[in-house]
């Protein structure tokens, strides 16, 4: 499991490195980095996570059930949670807590 999890994650974390680096010696201006910003966060991030799963055979993924339960109940009640808060506490409007929940 931890094999696949390098797989899928080491081409964002290598993505993300030659972009910091590539900034730092100014190989791209601002012009540049927002379109290849679009082109990673449009294209290559999904495709390379996407292929990440792919790999992932069918029995790891019914080995590990429990924690895509967990996932998905830590997910949706950390949501729940700041929606109520943004909304009822705060008294923000109900677009404004959504936007607000996902983001988090």
């Amino acid at each position: 499991m931890i094999l696949v999890l390098i797989s899928a994650l080491l081409p964002i974390i290598v993505t993300l490195c030659l972009g910091y680096f590539s900034g730092a010696r100014k190989d791209f201006g601002e012009s540049h980095s927002k379109i290849l910003n679009k082109l990673i966060m449009s294209y290559s991030l999904p495709m390379s996570l996407f292929g990440g799963i792919l790999a992932t055979g069918r029995k790891v993924i019914f080995e590990n059930i429990p924690v895509a339960i967990w996932n998905f109940i830590g997910m949706v009640g950390g949501y729940l949670i700041v929606f109520s808060i943004c909304k009822f506490i705060l008294k923000n409007s109900t677009s404004l807590s959504a936007l607000r929940s996902l983001t988090i």
